[in-house]
C-alpha cells in the first residue's frame, strides 16, 4: 500500500468538458460509492511519520484529487483490479480503508501480507471501518499479516 503525491487532478467545469474513460473499471474505484464513504479523517497519533497529518496543509485550490494511492502485489508488482483511487489532501485513512476492502472483496486469497509504511496507525480502526462497508466483511483480522517496510 502506498501513495503518490505528485500526481494531481484539475478540477473541470462539468464531466461533459472532460469524460471520464474507465469510471470504475479496471484499477481506479468507481467515484461516487468512493465518495460517498469518505469522511473526517483520523488524525496520526504517530510523531515520526507526518503523512497524515500533513493532509490539511496542502493546498488543494482548484483540485479535485491532491495524489493518488495504491494497492498493488509486492510480488507480482502489479495493481489490484479495483485498487488505485485518489485521495484528497494527502493521504487519509478513510480513503486506504475503501481501497483496501475493495481488492479484499475481489481476491480469492485466503491469507496475505500487508506492508504498508503507517501500518502502525492505519490498522488501529481498520476492522471498525470494515464494519461500516458490510459487503467487505467477508475477512477475519487473523488472515492478514501487517507489516512496514522500515521503522520510524
Amino acid at each position: 500500500i502506498d501513495a503518490n503525491f505528485r500526481l494531481k487532478q484539475r478540477a473541470v467545469s462539468q464531466d461533459a468538458v472532460d469524460p471520464s474513460l474507465s469510471k470504475g473499471w479496471s484499477y481506479f474505484m468507481e467515484e461516487e460509492p468512493y465518495k460517498l464513504y469518505l469522511h473526517d479523517p483520523q488524525k496520526s497519533t504517530c510523531t515520526s511519520h507526518d503523512a497524515v497529518n500533513a493532509a490539511d496543509t496542502k493546498s488543494a485550490k482548484g483540485l479535485t484529487a491532491t495524489s493518488v494511492g495504491s494497492i498493488c502485489c509486492a510480488r507480482h508488482e502489479m495493481k489490484f483490479p479495483r485498487g488505485v483511487g485518489d485521495l484528497q489532501k494527502g493521504e487519509c485513512y478513510t480513503n486506504i480503508d475503501y481501497l483496501f476492502f475493495s481488492v479484499l472483496w475481489n481476491t480469492t486469497l485466503k491469507s496475505f501480507n500487508v506492508s504498508y509504511d503507517i501500518t502502525c496507525q492505519w490498522t488501529r480502526h481498520l476492522w471498525e471501518c470494515m464494519n461500516t462497508l458490510l459487503c467487505y466483511s467477508r475477512y477475519l483480522p487473523s488472515t492478514i499479516c501487517y507489516t512496514f517496510p522500515t521503522p520510524h
